[in-house]
């Protein structure tokens, strides 16, 4: 078997390796992201067997080599290929000597593809080393916003609607990086703007279930707009939610002190991409923030978070409620 010609896969390569349709003997997917594991496993199996189970043999947990030697030594029946799966082995985690038992593995018939499924991996090992010299192992790592906007928008097309950039921002910012999450919110709202619809900000924030730090920075928006019926809207989500009213203060406090670090880096020249980076933050959250920034002087913002210090201590000295502290804060 020859080795494979891409070193270091990208999701955008496995998506021409599928569409070539030129497959290995061998795969290893591993990673943290559940998501791209099953869709390509699935993408693979599908485009080999097209729905023809008499050629599909999987293993869940500890496979012995004899028992996987013997899977793979199956003749296909009515078909051209053999699909042998193995889901969460342990076979790569660590560098002990196993490969003694699998060099089978290295010489794999023509008409077998077998493909391992697994979590935690040790590059030590040397049946990993096989699979990486004769197959193909690609890392499902955690995706970055820009191409999780890719699967979620052709997914939301195959669902016959549309998703916004903003909106895939929006549900990273308040949901979370974990594509399989992602893509159930996005079925539930696919299911909300119907077919031919679009997903946008709006219909995230109405169906989602966003991060208490999604709402605050909703609630942070709509104080930038000057929307009070929007701002208290959202502070009765997050009280209702029983987030407690010293936690939402403290956060509204931070982000002042954050808007007052983006306000002076924008006034020096950074860019956008550049403020994100500084302040550790993904594009959306400092998009926002620089938007923000437009309805501030920095004089304002400083005197927004004298007034949060100031609030602060009359807090923790009793001499106001941490309720009555939220809405003169807001209110001011």
């Amino acid at each position: 078997m020859a080795k494979k010609e891409i070193v270091g896969m990208t999701v955008a390569d496995m998506n021409k390796h599928i569409k070539d349709g030129v497959f290995s003997k061998v795969y290893l997917f591993y990673g943290q992201e559940e998501y791209l594991k099953d869709f390509y496993i699935n993408s693979i199996i599908d485009s080999i067997l097209h729905g023809d189970t008499l050629n599909y043999i999987a293993f869940d947990g500890k496979v012995t080599a004899s028992q996987l030697n013997e899977a793979c030594d199956n003749i296909p029946m009515f078909g051209e290929k053999m699909v042998v799966l193995v889901r969460n082995s342990g076979l790569f985690k660590s560098s002990s000597d196993k490969s003694g038992e699998f060099e089978f593995i290295e010489n794999l018939p023509d008409d077998v593809c077998l493909i391992f499924r697994e979590f935690e991996i040790d590059k030590r090992n040397k049946i990993y080393k096989t699979i990486d010299s004769v197959g193909i192992v690609f890392d499902c790592a955690k995706q970055p916003e820009i191409m999780i906007g890719k699967i979620l928008a052709r997914h939301a097309d195959k669902l016959g609607c549309r998703i916004t950039r903003d909106a895939v921002s929006l549900l990273v910012a308040g949901i979370g990086d974990d594509l399989l999450r992602l893509i159930e919110e996005t079925n539930k709202l696919a299911l909300y703007v119907g077919e031919g619809g679009e997903i946008d900000e709006a219909s995230v924030r109405e169906v989602c279930a966003l991060s208490v730090s999604a709402t605050v920075f909703n609630l942070t928006d709509s104080l930038a707009d000057n929307d009070r019926e929007k701002t208290y809207k959202f502070l009765q989500t997050l009280l209702d939610d029983r987030v407690e009213p010293r936690h939402i203060f403290s956060m509204i406090s931070n982000n002042y002190m954050r808007l007052y670090d983006v306000k002076q880096l924008l006034e020096n020249g950074v860019s956008q991409n550049l403020i994100a980076s500084k302040l550790g933050v993904v594009e959306f959250v400092a998009k926002k923030l620089c938007r923000q920034c437009r309805s501030y002087s920095l004089a304002y913002l400083r005197d927004k978070i004298n007034l949060c210090s100031e609030l602060d201590m009359d807090s923790k000295s009793g001499k106001i409620d941490d309720i009555t502290m939220l809405n003169i804060l807001i209110g001011n």
